[in-house]
């Protein structure tokens, strides 16, 4: 059995190279055999989560203990066969030669993000309340703890970064069956476009990292390390250095744009909704005299027919 281990800093690439890896052929792991219900994933919530934190190093699994060893052993045995399979998880970064030395059969798939990507990303979930500093530390305890790793270890691993992996997913098939001695299908899911971004994100994320030559360093020696699968694109450095003031406005002029249309838009249905429920609220008052219109009659009726009845 051949068992890839993808593994990585961004969690979203991650998923999107296993599904492509699934789609040629790749497995998933079952679960474990021992009545625990324990699967790649708990494994690594339980071990991995244990780990104590720190700022100035990526803290890794050594000696779990046996429990945990005893636990992964049924993990893998239970998936012995001929098939090829495999698991995602970011938090393989920090059991990398945990796995390594458990099992020889075990490949590494690293994927590496861009530190400028990475800042992007953060930048489109924040809430508002945005620090670089902490989310290029992590970047770059991930990538060192890869890079060693892979130096040391290079025959059973690949180096590919995440965007050019995704858009160029042919090349990396066939990389992957060179370099491991796979035979796979074509990958059935499109290809993956160009990640996009705006001119603002752009530079403000050079600002940013200039202020960081460590990481502008490193970035360069992932580049130079990294699976070649096409001509690498430098247009984007171009742009970023080239960029304009007056692009700038322009971005932030569209943003704006779309940022009002978006709130005219909620006005607009927050008054439509308020207006329905005003035409429900008043059809449901002429319900209500109806109703106790019709109640009334009932009692005159009633009334009369039993001033009637004691008449008789």
């Amino acid at each position: 059995m051949t068992c890839l281990c993808i593994t990585g800093s961004a969690s979203v690439a991650l998923v999107q190279v296993e599904s492509h890896l699934q789609s040629m052929g790749m497995g998933g792991l079952n679960t474990a055999s021992l009545g625990h219900d324990l699967s790649m994933e708990t494994w690594h919530d339980q071990v991995v989560g244990a780990l104590a934190t720190s700022n100035t190093k990526l803290l890794s699994v050594s000696q779990p203990g046996i429990r945990w060893d005893l636990l992964a052993a049924n993990i893998l045995g239970t998936n012995l066969g001929p098939r090829l399979l495999g698991w995602q998880d970011p938090r393989s970064v920090q059991a990398l030669d945990y796995w390594h030395d458990f099992d020889q059969n075990i490949r590494f798939v690293l994927v590496t993000t861009s530190a400028e990507q990475t800042l992007i990303e953060a930048m489109a979930s924040s809430n508002g309340a945005f620090q670089s500093e902490p989310v290029l530390r992590k970047w770059r305890q991930q990538h060192e703890a890869m890079l060693r790793f892979y130096y040391r270890n290079e025959h059973c691993c690949v180096l590919i970064d995440a965007e050019h992996c995704l858009t160029n997913i042919k090349e990396f098939k066939l990389q992957v069956e060179n370099k491991f001695n796979l035979t796979l299908l074509d990958s059935t899911i499109a290809q993956t476009d160009q990640l996009g971004s705006s001119n603002i994100q752009r530079f403000l994320t050079t600002q940013i990292l200039n202020n960081y030559p460590e990481i502008l360093s490193l970035q360069n020696e992932i580049d130079n390390s990294v699976l070649c699968l096409a001509a690498q694109d430098t247009s984007t450095t171009v742009v970023v250095a080239e960029t304009s003031i007056d692009s700038l406005i322009a971005d932030y002029c569209l943003e704006r744009s779309a940022f009002q249309s978006l709130i005219k838009e909620q006005t607009h249905e927050r008054a439509t909704t308020k207006l329905k429920i005003e035409e429900l609220k008043a059809e449901g008052e002429i319900y209500l005299k109806q109703y106790h219109d019709t109640q009334f009659k009932n009692i005159v009726l009633s009334t009369e027919l039993a001033s009637s009845r004691a008449k008789e």
